[in-house]
This record gives C-alpha cells, structure tokens and sequence, in this order.
C-alpha cells in the first residue's frame, strides 16, 4: 500500500480511468481519510469519494420519484443507510445539510435523518408526509442508556407512519418502536411535540434547523436533480 501512495505521489496523478480507479481504491482502504494520507493525495481522494456520493444520492433520488410512496420510504431508508458511514460527530452542535453529510460521506444519527428527509422531499414525497423527528431512544438491552436520537418520518397514504433510521434495517411503524420516545418533529415549517399533528411553533424556532435550511438554500440546487433514470444499485424499477 505505501508503494501505491509513493507511485502516485512521485509519478503525478494518473489520468482517466486510472485516477477514479486508483481513487476508489484509497477510499475503499481509508474511507475516512483516517489512516494518515499525505494532505494532497487526501484530498484528490475525498473530492472523488463526495462526487460518487453525489451521483448515487442523485440517482436515488430519479429512482425513489418513479416508486409509489410506500417503495419510496423503503428504497431511501436502505440506500442513505448503505450510502453514508455511522461515525460519531459529538463536537458539532449545528446539523449539517445534505451537500455537507454526502462531501464528508460520515457523520451521526441527525446526518442519516437529515439525508433521508431531503431526498423523500426531493423525489417527490408528499411534504406534509415527511419530518425529522428528534426521539430519545431506550435499547431494548440498556434501556437504562437512554440518548438523544434523530430519525425522519414518513407517511404512505393514510398508513401509519414510518420511522427512517439507522439504528435500524427496516422502516417500521412507529407504533412497532418502543425503544424510540418522540419529542418533537420538525418539517420545513412547522414545529410540532412528538409525533402529533397540532402545530407548536414555527420550525425556524429551532437555531440549528434554521441554520440548515438557510445554508441549504445556498447549496447546489443540481444536488436533487440529475437527467437520468440509471437504476441504483440493489433496486430496479417499478
């Protein structure tokens, strides 16, 4: 492996092919940049890595937009889980948008809820049928360890709503979460208390949500939309 580095440090960056290839591979080592890479290489590596996080979020996207609610929900739980790493984030005290989590490709429980939530936005998803929703969560096995928890919230139809998670496979009911207590939920306006529907306040209440969405209207618009229908890995068409 030190050789690789050493020929890609001495020999310039490869071209075409070779440097997403060789790119992808640093990543697939080093996926957090967290074994020591030489601060140029690391870069030329992450900046490759946000760009195939990009067009696979993107891609999602296309795809969850042609399923019907139901699918949509299940379809962007699985792939954001599989798309980003778990890592803990415990310094930061704002909630980063969905540009900030795919260029970092890591990050906590509010990175995965956050993620989810724009992209059932972005593929269509009924707004009134999707929040973030801060819960404080039991473990079954220490229930005594209870902890501050962020997931999203979607609901198909007239269904009951789904929690999308990351502490968890499938997108089950909220009725079937006993380990999740809601607190409060948000959406792009409205505060609400737990998971109920009366209106509390304002969602720019909240500093940290307001913060998001105001560097998220700054983002790159092009980040939830791409002119394709390629398929996403691990799901096909409906």
């Amino acid at each position: 492996m030190g050789r690789m580095w050493l020929t890609v440090a001495v020999g310039g960056p490869p071209r075409g092919a070779a440097r997403a290839m060789q790119r992808r591979t640093l990543l697939r080592v080093c996926p957090v940049l967290a074994c020591g890479l030489p601060p140029a290489l690391a870069a030329w590596a992450s900046a490759d890595g946000a760009q195939d996080r990009r067009q696979r979020f993107q891609r999602l996207v296309v795809q969850a937009a042609q399923a019907d609610a139901a699918g949509r929900i299940e379809m962007i739980n699985v792939a954001v889980n599989r798309l980003i790493e778990e890592a803990p984030d415990p310094q930061r005290q704002d909630w980063r948008t969905p540009g900030e989590v795919l260029a970092r490709g890591h990050g906590d429980c509010r990175a995965f809820a956050v993620l989810k939530y724009f992209a059932l936005l972005a593929a269509g998803h009924d707004p009134r049928a999707a929040r973030v929703l801060y819960t404080v969560v039991r473990p079954a096995d220490t229930p005594g360890l209870a902890r501050p928890h962020l997931v999203a919230w979607a609901r198909a139809g007239n269904a009951a709503p789904r929690v999308l998670d990351n502490l968890n496979p499938f997108a089950l009911p909220l009725a079937l979460r006993p380990d999740l207590e809601p607190v409060f939920s948000l959406d792009l306006h409205d505060l609400r208390r737990g998971a109920g529907e009366a209106v509390h306040a304002p969602a720019s209440r909240l500093r940290p949500w307001r913060e998001l969405l105001e560097r998220r209207a700054r983002e790159d618009q092009s980040l939830v939309w791409i002119p394709t229908t390629r398929p996403v890995r691990g799901f096909t068409s409906h």
